[in-house]
């Protein structure tokens, strides 16, 4: 193995962090830390330098990635030019994959009480504001090919994105944006 360029210690501890949590996700506390010593490319005794323990490392990279400005920058990352269909579909992909990763990394978490505080009501209000704005500026430049103000689009998209990643059906998320985009009666029926 070659070594990885030195780096300032915030800096590792990032690059260690932002490396682990797909394994983590993908093999729960399980993971080795000769996995992700790998996954990082850097030597098992590095990871020490930067965490006290394995324990200390998995802990954090599921803090950090159960911050709910993790949601909200991979929705503002989104590419609001793209078609309108292609655009709620990528939103309802981001909002699934956010959906199934929390899930796992919380049941992951040792203790609820210790690691991972549930946020209040005013900072859930505040989070699903932000989310929303993030999702109306998505939306606003096809506001012409809406049947309603993006804000309420939005508040759609975010509803039956997130509702869709855990229901009994295959919600695939294209199949969920083009139930959000056209509605579930037959576009053939007269309408009332």
């Amino acid at each position: 193995m070659s070594r990885a360029a030195p780096l300032p210690r915030a800096e590792r501890r990032e690059a260690i962090l932002d490396a682990v949590l797909p394994l983590v996700v993908d093999q729960g506390r399980a993971v080795s830390t000769r996995q992700i010593a790998e996954a990082c490319g850097i030597a098992e005794g590095t990871i020490f330098r930067v965490f006290e323990s394995k324990s200390e490392l998995i802990d954090q990279a599921i803090q950090r990635a159960l911050s709910p400005d993790v949601l909200l920058a991979h929705l503002a990352a989104l590419a609001s030019e793209s078609d309108l269909t292609t655009l709620v579909t990528d939103i309802v992909a981001t909002l699934h994959d956010h959906s199934t990763t929390t899930h796992r990394l919380i049941r992951l978490l040792p203790s609820p009480h210790d690691h991972h505080r549930k946020p209040d009501a005013a900072s859930r209000r505040q989070i699903g504001e932000q989310t929303l704005s993030v999702l109306e500026s998505l939306l606003k430049p096809h506001t012409d090919a809406l049947g309603v103000p993006p804000r309420i689009a939005a508040a759609a998209v975010l509803a039956i994105g997130f509702g869709s990643a855990f229901s009994s059906w295959p919600a695939d998320p294209a199949t969920v944006a083009h139930i959000l985009l056209h509605g579930i009666a037959r576009p053939d029926l007269p309408k009332a």
